[in-house]
């Protein structure tokens, strides 16, 4: 699995990581209002399965290397958002 863990907190790829530590991180809640900006977590792990190996590279967060805390993903056009600029990428 290729991680990186600083102070406790532990990023994964998640192209290496297995289905059940992909389940974990949709077990995972955000605010209504915060979905509007980032979508939900079972969304975010599915739109990473769908585009995996394309443009879109996802990170997973763990603390203490256990309990997921949250996940990453950077989206490069076409898989980006419509608003995002043609020579950028999307968090």
């Amino acid at each position: 699995m290729n991680e990186h863990i600083v102070q406790g907190l532990k990023a994964v790829d998640l192209e290496t990581m297995a289905d059940v530590d992909l389940a974990a991180l949709t077990s995972l809640k955000v605010s209504k209002e915060q979905q509007e900006f980032g979508g939900t977590f079972p969304g975010s792990v599915e739109d990473w399965k769908r585009r995996s190996g394309s443009n879109t590279y996802g990170l997973a967060f763990f603390v203490e290397g256990q309990t997921p805390a949250g996940i990453v993903l950077l989206k490069l056009p076409p898989d980006s958002p419509y608003w995002t600029p043609p020579k950028a990428i999307s968090l």
